[in-house]
């Protein structure tokens, strides 16, 4: 488990000056190496006192410096043994075991809902070959429901022909649009 440790040095004492100067040293480091209090493990070498003097060497002026990284040192160390604590196993024969070494692992679903319809016939089109008569001609159109498009020239062209009336009614200032309407429709002019 890699922990990141994030320190702040600051070059001067003055607290206006803190934000203008002021450095945030950010290091990581294993969790076994912060639990550690040997002079070899790495948080004692990237973090001791002397090396963390190093960094910087306007720290000098600031006073009990050391005593502030060790309290420092004993609060990261106090919650790293409690996640220590946390991070313990109970297997399969009610026995517990510490894990720390192995890095916790996660179930992900993997597979994905799709929504499908339930007739894919619905979603096609439809295409009717249809030679309705051109206006000429003496036979009439007859259909059931709403005949939008008329074929008028009966060329291979790709226009439409709609048929459309307007009327006005200047009297009452009314559109009537190709339609009749509570028997307006005669008077129109």
């Amino acid at each position: 488990m890699v922990v990141p440790i994030f320190f702040l040095c600051l070059r001067s004492a003055l607290l206006s000056l803190f934000l203008r100067s002021s450095q945030i040293y950010v290091a990581t480091t294993e969790l076994a190496s912060l639990l550690s209090s040997k002079a070899s493990s790495m948080a004692e070498r990237k973090f001791g006192a002397e090396d963390f003097d190093e960094m910087d060497k306007r720290l000098k002026d600031i006073e009990d410096k050391t005593t502030a990284f060790k309290e420092m040192q004993a609060k990261v160390k106090k919650e790293m043994e409690s996640v220590q604590e946390s991070n313990s196993v109970i297997n399969g024969g009610g026995e517990s075991s510490n894990n720390n070494d192995q890095v916790p692992k996660v179930g992900v679903q993997t597979s994905q809902m799709q929504m499908m319809p339930t007739s894919i016939q619905m979603f096609l089109w439809e295409s009717f070959d249809e030679d309705p008569s051109s206006m000429d001609d003496s036979s009439t159109i007859t259909a059931s429901g709403l005949l939008e498009q008329i074929n008028v020239t009966r060329d291979t062209s790709d226009y439409l022909w709609y048929t459309t009336r307007k009327g006005f009614r200047y009297e009452h200032d009314t559109i009537v649009d190709g339609m009749i309407k509570d028997g307006l429709w005669n008077e129109c002019l």
